[in-house]
């Protein structure tokens, strides 16, 4: 597969490029980098939609979107492996969202 711009590039093997490339400079682009984006998106949407699964709805929008923009216009590289982590950074963003808003209404409550 050629990674350069004006080739589609795409890969639908779910754990596919994860199982291939365990070196930890990989590990540190693929999971910190993409959990750094993600954790965020997945708390602000959990913030604005009262519905856990809307949130995360929003959310995989967004990144599945992303990911089919990059194989449309030729420029990125479609990986469901990103899909899978970047889904993973948005539940745990909207599930640190909802821990933190219980513990503050505990507090207020008392």
């Amino acid at each position: 597969m050629n990674r350069e711009m004006g080739f589609w590039n795409y890969n639908l093997i779910p754990f596919k490029t994860i199982g291939t490339q365990l070196s930890a400079a990989y590990l540190w682009d693929l999971l910190i980098k993409n959990l750094a984006v993600t954790v965020p998106l997945g708390m602000a949407f959990a913030g604005m939609k009262e519905k856990i699964w809307k949130s995360f709805l929003w959310a995989g929008g967004i990144i599945v979107g992303k990911e089919i923009l990059q194989f449309v216009t030729m420029t990125g590289y479609f990986d469901v492996d990103d899909i899978i982590v970047n889904l993973s950074g948005a539940a745990l963003g909207v599930f640190l969202y909802k821990v933190s808003k219980e513990q503050q209404d505990q507090k207020s409550n008392f």
